[in-house]
């Protein structure tokens, strides 16, 4: 099974996120919905993924993004 796929649907985004795990999956930007878990780094403008992507951070979703990545 391939894990690392983009996904088309006809949901709206709002809807995509109240049916993804929210502890999983994070809103990054009006056009992209994240799993959490395939965060290598990121920087102020893009997330980068285990599978080479580079997806854009908006900053209508950056501080949440980053509060996440913390250290704790």
């Amino acid at each position: 099974m391939d894990r690392e796929k983009e996904y088309l649907t006809n949901y709206s985004m709002i809807k995509v996120e109240q049916l993804l795990h929210s502890n999983q999956f994070l809103r990054v930007h009006k056009s992209f919905i994240i799993n959490l878990r395939k965060v290598v780094k990121a920087d102020n403008e893009s997330i980068f993924l285990t599978n080479g992507k580079e997806i854009p951070l908006s900053e209508t979703y950056r501080k949440q993004f980053m509060n996440l990545m913390k250290p704790k």
